[in-house]
């Protein structure tokens, strides 16, 4: 291999891969009201309805033994928003997934949709704060993640993938995140049909 050839790191190869997709989901018109002034409550837990399904099916399919210490528990605190919003909880979610995976591969691509996430729900934590007068402990647990924590756990997640890095198929590991990415897009693009 020539000396002038650069090797992307496993992140830098995530973020290239899936940057088309998730730009797309920033432009979702429903995510989008997240930040606007005028943001409603229905749309907002139409928002937590959709991510409660997304992550129901995805937590659900995974059996990996290998777990990063500091996982965000997304569906404690979505069961949390929601009840706290008085919506029923959908028990009959449906799943489809072909079959559970269980190879830290597949988990590392979910794991990177799952916690950058928390770094994106910080602007929106602050938006949903000021315009619906929500808080962390009344209603906004999800999109608060980790509070003031929240970039310094995504760096040592990052650290966890790196660690791994040497030992996985990186290619594996992209393919999940740009499929976590898009069915979430998916989802999203589902609900205006129906609503």
């Amino acid at each position: 291999m020539p000396s002038d050839v650069v090797t992307l790191s496993l992140h830098q190869q995530l973020k290239e891969a899936t940057a088309d997709v998730h730009q797309a989901l920033h432009a979702d018109p429903l995510l989008r009201r997240l930040l606007m002034p005028d943001c409603s409550l229905d749309e907002y837990q139409t928002i937590l309805q959709i991510f409660y399904r997304f992550y129901c099916t995805a937590e659900f399919s995974l059996e990996t033994e290998i777990r990063f210490a500091h996982e965000a528990p997304v569906l404690l605190w979505l069961q949390e928003d929601l009840r706290y919003l008085g919506c029923a909880l959908d028990s009959q979610i449906h799943h489809d997934y072909i079959k559970p995976y269980s190879d830290i591969a597949s988990y590392l691509g979910y794991l990177y949709v799952k916690q950058g996430s928390t770094l994106g729900g910080q602007a929106i934590s602050r938006a949903l704060q000021k315009n619906l007068h929500l808080s962390p402990t009344e209603g906004l647990r999800f999109f608060s993640g980790y509070g003031a924590s929240t970039r310094e756990i995504w760096l040592e997640f990052l650290h966890f993938l790196e660690e791994r890095e040497a030992e996985i198929d990186g290619a594996s590991v992209v393919k999940s995140a740009v499929y976590h990415f898009y069915r979430l897009k998916r989802l999203f693009a589902e609900s205006h049909h129906t609503s």
